[in-house]
């Protein structure tokens, strides 16, 4: 039985001056690198299979060449000297291959994880309240150029039986230059759009829905079910949001109508401790915005899709009190990541964050009074 300790109301009033800075829209200066990089794995889980593949795309996303990795029977106890067998082989892919990614099982599921580029954020949302010094510290560790950062946006795809579950869509050509290629990524690594079963909205910001309808105004994944929170549903779709919401958030209002507006019949309502499929669980962490959803899956050692519950495995879990910019409900999000990180922590649970440096996938451990973030891959 899947556990759900996180739990909170929603019902509190915008506590930020700093939420929904507007994104300014600047076309790619220069290529984007995320190698997936073999890192400390003192916490792996037991006997995890994990089969990546580095990824390397330049501003127009063609895939100039990746590496492959395997890394079979990791032992929790002994860290990365207990790789089994010789060093991991390491094979150079052509570039007429398709698009490289990351692959990894847990329990029953196949899990890909599939890029949609990433977003250029200016350095302030990550950092709104944080002194000069300690912001410049901070972002000295993350990929920026100028005060912008440059954050990945990646995108879970599970397979189960004969389901294809899609965590998110990513921002089409709906949000920024940099971000929208999850789509041709997602064909190029050998996934049929049409076989897409069911597509979970964790949340409605653009670059999380963007990609739901096709340049044409049809549906880009046209078979699908799709599962949205009842609170995300409420809070966007209501009648009255522009009369009540900030009007910092309006665009985010309109995309979001726009996007899960679009799916309405096709539109399952979930609430936290809702199962998507057996074995997929949402999990209360409102607060990024007022219906936010992670979700748990089963299997041994358990696995969480935090998404923007924390948003930075730097900023986010090295210091989970701090605002982010684009938290609708600062406060009620700081609570959530905190009880999100500590249980992860206690219970040694891998996270997967959506915008962590790609693949995203790894635990996080106590480390005074936060955390850290220690990468499986």
């Amino acid at each position: 039985m899947i556990s759900n300790p996180l739990h909170d109301g929603i019902g509190e009033a915008f506590s930020s001056p700093f939420s929904f800075f507007a994104i300014e829209r600047h076309p790619p200066i220069r290529r984007y690198h995320r190698h997936l990089r073999v890192m400390d794995r003192r916490r792996t889980s037991d006997h995890l299979r994990i089969v990546g593949h580095a990824i390397a795309a330049t501003e127009n996303a063609s895939w100039r060449s990746s590496m492959s990795l395997s890394v079979q029977n990791l032992d929790r106890s002994k860290g990365a000297e207990s790789l089994r067998g010789s060093k991991a082989p390491c094979e150079v892919i052509p570039e007429t291959s398709s698009a490289p990614y990351f692959a990894f099982e847990h329990g029953g599921f196949e899990i890909s994880i599939i890029s949609d580029g990433y977003l250029e954020i200016p350095e302030e949302i990550f950092t709104p309240e944080v002194a000069p010094r300690q912001r410049s510290e901070v972002l000295a560790r993350m990929e920026t150029v100028g005060r912008t950062v440059h954050v990945p946006a990646n995108i879970p795809v599970l397979r189960y039986r004969d389901e294809l579950i899609l965590f998110d869509v990513g921002g089409g050509d709906k949000y920024q230059a940099t971000d929208g290629r999850f789509f041709q990524n997602l064909q190029a690594a050998g996934f049929d759009p049409n076989a897409v079963t069911k597509i979970v909205f964790t949340h409605a910001h653009p670059d999380h829905t963007g990609a739901t309808l096709a340049s044409d105004g049809s549906l880009a994944f046209p078979n699908a079910t799709y599962f949205v929170g009842a609170g995300e549903w409420d809070y966007w779709m209501d009648p009255d949001f522009f009369s009540k919401a900030p009007e910092a958030i309006h665009d985010f209002g309109r995309g979001a109508q726009r996007d899960i507006g679009a799916v309405r019949e096709r539109a399952v309502m979930l609430k936290p401790g809702d199962d998507v499929i057996p074995g997929i669980r949402a999990i209360d962490t409102a607060g990024h915005t007022p219906g936010h959803l992670s979700f748990e899956l089963a299997g041994e050692g358990g696995l969480i899709i935090a998404v923007d519950a924390a948003t930075s495995e730097i900023v986010a879990v090295e210091h989970p009190d701090w605002h982010f910019g684009y938290d609708t409900i600062p406060e009620l999000a700081v609570r959530n990541r905190r009880r999100l990180l500590d249980r992860a922590s206690t219970d040694k649970t891998k996270l997967l964050g959506f915008h962590w440096t790609y693949p995203g996938l790894g635990f996080v451990e106590v480390h005074g009074n936060a955390y850290r973030y220690v990468p499986i891959a």
